[in-house]
Formats: C-alpha cells, structure tokens, sequence
C-alpha cells in the first residue's frame, strides 16, 4: 500500500505492448510514455492518490468492447457464441492495475496446485507431466483409475465481484485495498462496437476485466478456497 514509485512506473511502461488497443479515451501507451518522459514523478503521484484514497476516477470506468469471430464460416458467425467479445478499458488505468498486479503476486499466497494464469509458469506442460505420470503408475500397478475434466465456460465473465471481495478477506489483505478494488469493479460501463456503430452504455456488474493484468490474479484467488477444498478432500 505505500506509494507508487517511479521506477515502477518505468518498468511497467516497458512492460507492455506497444500495440494494445487504445481505450474510449483515446489515449496511447505512446501519450503515457510522453507524459513520463515530460516529468517522471506526474503518474506516480497521481497513482498513489488512487491508492491513498481508495478511489479510480468514474472517466475511467468506461470501456469498449469489440467483438473478434471465433470462425471464418459465415453462417457460423450468425450464431452470437460464435464471436468472442474483447472488452478493452483506459491505457491508464491498465497501467496502475499492472503496477497493483505485480505487487499482489508479490504478496499473496495460493494453493500450489494452481497451475493457471500465473506468470512464467509452465502450468500447462506441469499439469500433463503430473497426468501422465498417474496414469503410467495406475497401469504399471494396475489400479483403477478414473479422470474428471471440468471445462469452466466463460471463465473470466461469472466471477462475481462480492466473491472477489470474501476471497480478499479471507486472505486478511489490507483494508484499503480492498475497498481500492471494490470500487475499480463499481460503476463501470462498455459500448459494443461493430458495422462502425456503438451501442448505447451497458453496466457490468459481473466477471473481471478481459486483458486487465490484475484479472488473472482476482480470478486465482476467487478460485483458491475451492482447490483448497478439493486439496484437503483428497488428503
């Protein structure tokens, strides 16, 4: 919770892609890196405003959303699941979730079986490496063996936002971060954009942040007490 420093600034700036799509702002990771380069200590102090006061400004809590097909068969894409929607928020305020995101993976504890959405981990190839060697051992000893895939759909989009604030205090974060990210997911709005036509605002009252850096993490947490769960079960 202290304040922002400018090198966090700095290292985030460079850490992300320099071709993200802008927000409804309009404004560049190009015009944030001017903005730093004008006076480095601006964005810092500005940040850990947010943060002292627990508050993300309300222009900040519009999106747009756009929608990219999930196939090229056109009388697929008349069917609505057949597109993914992206919904892509300020430039700004993904830089200060990102500076928030690295400093929560910093601090909070997981159950280790978690394998996904963590950064330079190989969850994926862990996952089938552990697999693999349980069924070589259930054939090599000739044991029972019975596997269970649960597909979770539309992972990211039903996370409830009250399970994300008990996930917080279950793990007795600060307060006032808390109250910081309870209000980053309060008020928020997207327009749909396609055919070069917008739609009228839609509240989002569900699910966290597509291509935000601190979603990954919300998600793992919310997640947590059911590994958790399932760990101790199988104990």
């Amino acid at each position: 919770m202290k304040p922002i420093e400018e090198e966090e600034v700095t290292k985030a700036i460079k850490g992300m892609d320099e071709k993200s799509a802008f927000g409804p702002d309009g404004m560049t990771l190009s015009d944030i890196q001017d903005i730093h380069d004008e006076d480095d200590t601006r964005i810092p102090r500005l940040f850990s405003l947010w943060l002292k006061s627990a508050t993300i400004p309300d222009s900040l809590k519009k999106s747009r959303t756009v929608l990219i097909p999930k196939c090229e068969d056109q009388e697929c894409l008349k069917d609505i699941v057949n597109w993914r929607p992206i919904t892509i928020g300020p430039m700004l305020l993904c830089l200060f979730t990102k500076i928030m995101a690295k400093r929560l993976s910093e601090t909070f504890w997981i159950n280790p079986r978690q394998k996904g959405f963590l950064a330079a981990t190989p969850g994926c190839n862990e996952n089938i490496v552990i697999l693999e060697n349980i069924i070589k051992g259930a054939k090599k000893n000739t044991n029972y063996l019975a596997v269970v895939f649960v597909n979770l759909a539309k992972t990211f989009d039903s996370v409830g936002h009250k399970l994300i604030v008990k996930a917080f205090q279950r793990m007795q974060l600060p307060p006032g971060f808390i109250t910081m990210v309870t209000d980053l997911y309060t008020g928020n709005t997207t327009m749909v954009e396609g055919n070069k036509t917008k739609t009228t605002e839609i509240k989002i009252e569900r699910g966290v942040k597509q291509g935000d850096p601190l979603s990954p993490i919300l998600f793992n947490i919310a997640l947590d007490p059911l590994i958790c769960s399932l760990a101790e079960a199988n104990s």
